[in-house]
C-alpha cells in the first residue's frame, strides 16, 4: 500500500502536476488522520469495555459480599432477640418451679455477638480507585456510606455492649451462692451442691435488685443493638437495589450501543 502511494506521488511530480500533488498530498495526510483516529477511538472502545467489564464483576461481588451480610445480620438479630425475649420471660416470671437451674441460667441475656460486614469487593473497588470505576454518584455516596460511616459506628456499637456485656456475665458467673454450668471443658465435672440447693441459689440471684436492673439493663443495650442490626440491613439491601439498577442501566448502554 505504501508502495502505491509512493508510485502516485512520483508520477504527479514527473509529469510537472504539482496543484494535483499537492491536492493528492494533502488527501494522503487526511487519510492518515484518520486512521490514527479510527484506531484511537478502537483503544478507547477495548479499553471502556474492559472497564465495563471489570466494574461489573466487582460489583456483582459486591452483591454477593452484601447478601452475605444479610444473611449474618437476620441471624443475629433473631440472636438478639431471643435474648431479650428471656431475660423479660425471668423479670416477668414469679414462679420457677417449671425451670431447672441450668436452663434458669441459660435464659438471661449474656449472648452477644461479634458481627463483622464483608468488605472484599470493597477494599478491591477502593484500591482499584472507587470514584474512578463508578459513574453514578448515587451509588458513589451509597457504598461510601455503607463502608465507612455506617461500618464503623455498628462495629462500635457492638464492641460498646460487648465490653458491658462481659462485666455483666462475670457478676453471673462468678457468683459466690451458685455454681455456673458455662465453662468450656468442665460439663461433666459434678456440682458441690445438688439440683434443688442450686435452683435456690440462682433463683434468689436473679430475684435481688441488683440482678433485675442487670437484665434490664442487658435488655436496654441489646434492644440497641437490635435497631442497629435493622437499620444496617435495610441499608445493605437499599445498596444491593442500587448496584442492581446500576447493572441494569449499564446493560442496556451496552446492548443499544451493539
Amino acid at each position: 500500500m505504501i508502495k502505491f502511494f509512493r508510485k502516485i506521488r512520483q508520477s504527479l511530480l514527473s509529469e510537472g502536476k504539482t496543484g494535483k500533488y499537492l491536492k493528492y498530498a494533502v488527501g494522503e495526510i487526511i487519510l492518515v488522520v484518520i486512521g490514527i483516529l479510527i484506531a484511537l477511538s478502537i483503544n478507547n472502545w477495548n479499553q471502556e469495555r474492559i472497564k465495563t467489564k471489570q466494574t461489573v464483576d466487582l460489583l456483582n461481588n459486591m452483591i454477593s459480599d452484601l447478601k452475605a451480610d444479610i444473611t449474618g445480620l437476620n441471624r443475629d438479630i433473631r440472636r438478639y432477640e431471643k435474648s431479650i425475649s428471656n431475660g423479660k420471660l425471668i423479670l416477668n416470671t414469679e414462679n420457677f418451679d417449671s425451670f431447672s437451674a441450668d436452663s434458669l441460667y441459660f435464659l438471661l441475656p449474656t449472648k452477644v455477638v461479634t458481627y463483622r460486614v464483608t468488605t472484599q469487593a470493597f477494599e478491591k473497588i477502593k484500591n482499584l480507585g472507587i470514584s474512578k470505576i463508578l459513574d453514578s454518584n448515587n451509588l458513589f455516596n451509597a457504598i461510601s456510606s455503607y463502608y465507612t460511616s455506617n461500618l464503623f459506628y455498628l462495629e462500635n456499637v457492638i464492641k460498646w455492649e460487648y465490653d458491658s456485656n462481659i462485666k455483666s456475665f462475670e457478676f453471673w458467673a462468678l457468683d459466690n451462692q451458685f455454681e455456673s454450668a458455662v465453662f468450656a471443658g468442665v460439663e461433666f465435672i459434678p456440682y458441690s451442691d445438688e439440683e434443688a440447693v442450686r435452683k435456690n441459689a440462682l433463683i434468689k440471684l436473679v430475684s435481688s435488685i441488683e440482678s433485675r436492673n442487670h437484665i434490664r439493663q442487658a435488655i436496654s443495650k441489646k434492644n440497641r443493638i437490635v435497631k442497629t442490626l435493622k437499620s444496617t440491613k435495610t441499608d445493605a439491601e437499599t445498596l444491593i437495589s442500587l448496584i442492581e439498577d446500576e447493572l441494569n442501566n449499564n446493560n442496556k448502554s451496552t446492548t443499544s450501543y451493539n
